[in-house]
């Protein structure tokens, strides 16, 4: 019938009403098609406008700012992909967007996260250096912190220095990041597992102090987050206020002796590191196109570091007639009014980078010499230990060589031919049960039932198994006797029992 229909009444988001009437099923569905696809693009564009124009609020701490951040980023990327076109959204637009609604406290961090390699920035490891570095910075009064400087005080000696007190929350005092303890931290197992020496982290504004007073330290600007992301182990970089020269390459000094006793590097951050040594590294620096060569004494040496760091101080402590100059975007380091170190860097770019590079040892020239009495043991010994008439012709047909067959004992051949001795032979049974192999097994991961061991029955005849699980290694003997109780409901009597002589059987005997 043409006067039957479908009526619907649409109502919009302004509260006006609209009325539709279709004839067909194919109407209705066509309209509905269009309107709900209408309201899923506007719906992605509104949720990319406020993605791109959100801020972080005033109240919100890291952690609830980044949720907010990811959820919004998380919708806009399903609504993308209604669309069909199948193109993702690069993790890029949202590190950049959660880097630039960072505060102002947060300038030094940005300088450092552009310093980590390419692979390792990522959405996560960002989340998780932020809520470290926020940590950071609520641990000390004013929360101002900074990845290169550390501003030092000097308080009368009638003032008391207020220790924070430490949270409870789950946070590793080897590389004070959350989320881990120390015995479970990466860097700690890489470093070697130290012995732990942590010192508690001071503010800002106080003086540092030691409780060990009388163990040498050496005092950086750098916070220990900086030492510890990227790879750039090889470069060199000015540290201002460092006391002392720091590598974490061994095979570069030409002299190097192990400290006594413990030697500390305190961070700007509080951190302590255990250096291991000292010593003299040979170094060249460009200057003006030459390769100039120096040396740099009392280098300590810290394994597990990611940079290296040049202290000026140091430098002009061993050298009184240098001078280092500072700019913007150059520093140099004179002696005798001739400059010979060079350090670069970028504005606001963090810290200089020095021109140098590790020069090689020279190490004196050795001289081997060969009789003619092992030639051939030598040839034998090159060419895998083949037989010796073989050698002897090939070094006369190929090389020349005239050697003479000995019956010298090579030592290798002697261990290399060698075997073990027969363990002994036994006859094959030739009925079930008239001998079993046993032997038990464990201990593994606890069941559900609590079984860690299991004991196995093999009848050498018929191949027959059975296995018992056991809680604990002193039921073999009960189920020895439930094995052989079974054999003999079998019609089959157990003759011999063959084991491996271990504990749990001896104590049957």
């Amino acid at each position: 019938n043409q006067n039957r229909g479908f009526n619907f009444s649409v109502r919009s988001a302004g509260g006006n009403t609209q009325e539709m009437r279709f004839t067909t099923a194919r109407e209705v569905w066509l309209e509905l098609h269009r309107l709900f696809d209408g309201v899923s693009e506007d719906k992605a564009y509104d949720i990319c406008l406020e993605f791109f124009s959100y801020q972080r609020q005033p109240e919100d701490d890291i952690g609830t700012h980044l949720s907010k951040l990811k959820n919004l980023w998380n919708e806009l990327k399903v609504e993308i992909s209604k669309d069909g076109i199948g193109a993702e959204l690069p993790e890029l637009f949202l590190i950049c967007k959660i880097l630039g609604t960072l505060p102002e406290s947060f300038f030094a961090f940005r300088s450092s996260w552009m310093l980590m390699a390419k692979r390792e920035r990522t959405v996560e490891n960002l989340t998780n250096q932020l809520c470290a570095h926020e940590h950071a910075l609520k641990g000390r009064d004013g929360g101002h912190a900074s990845d290169e400087v550390l501003t030092t005080t000097v308080k009368k000696s009638n003032m008391k220095i207020k220790k924070k007190p430490m949270k409870a929350d789950l946070v590793c005092h080897y590389c004070q990041k959350p989320g881990h303890m120390t015995r479970k931290c990466k860097k700690w197992i890489s470093d070697g597992r130290p012995a732990p020496n942590f010192s508690k982290t001071a503010s800002s504004n106080s003086a540092l102090v030691s409780k060990h007073e009388h163990e040498p330290k050496a005092l950086l600007t750098t916070k220990s987050s900086f030492l510890t992301v990227g790879n750039d182990e090889k470069s060199w970089y000015v540290d201002n206020g460092a006391t002392n020269h720091i590598t974490n390459q061994r095979d570069i000094f030409q002299e190097f002796s192990e400290f006594k006793s413990s030697h500390d590097v305190m961070t700007a951050d509080g951190t302590s590191i255990r250096a291991i040594g000292s010593g003299t590294i040979p170094i060249e620096s460009n200057v003006s196109g030459k390769w100039e060569k120096l040396l740099l004494k009392d280098v300590w040496y810290i394994p597990g570091i990611k940079k290296n760091l040049f202290s000026p101080l140091a430098a002009q402590d061993h050298n009184r007639n240098s001078e280092f100059v500072a700019h913007t975007e150059e520093c140099f380091l004179t002696l005798e009014n001739e400059v010979v170190i060079v350090g670069n860097r970028k504005h606001q770019g963090g810290l200089y980078k020095l021109a140098i590079r590790h020069r090689k040892c020279s190490k004196p020239s050795e001289v081997n010499s060969l009789c003619n009495q092992n030639t051939l043991q030598l040839y034998h010994e090159r060419f895998g230990h083949q037989n010796k008439r073989h050698i002897k012709k090939f070094l006369e047909r190929e090389m020349g060589i005239k050697v003479n067959l000995d019956d010298e004992l090579c030592e290798a051949c002697v261990f290399g031919k060698s075997h073990r001795l027969k363990f002994g032979s036994r006859e094959k049974s030739t009925m079930p049960g008239q001998l079993i192999h046993t032997d038990v097994g464990g201990p593994f991961f606890s069941s559900i039932s609590g079984y860690r061991f299991y004991v196995l029955f093999k009848d050498d005849y018929s191949k027959f198994r059975k296995v018992y699980f056991m809680k604990q290694k002193s039921e073999v003997a009960q189920h020895l006797r439930s094995f052989l109780n079974e054999t003999k409901t079998q019609g089959l009597v157990v003759r011999e029992l063959l084991s491996d002589n271990g504990g749990e059987f001896k104590s049957l005997v």
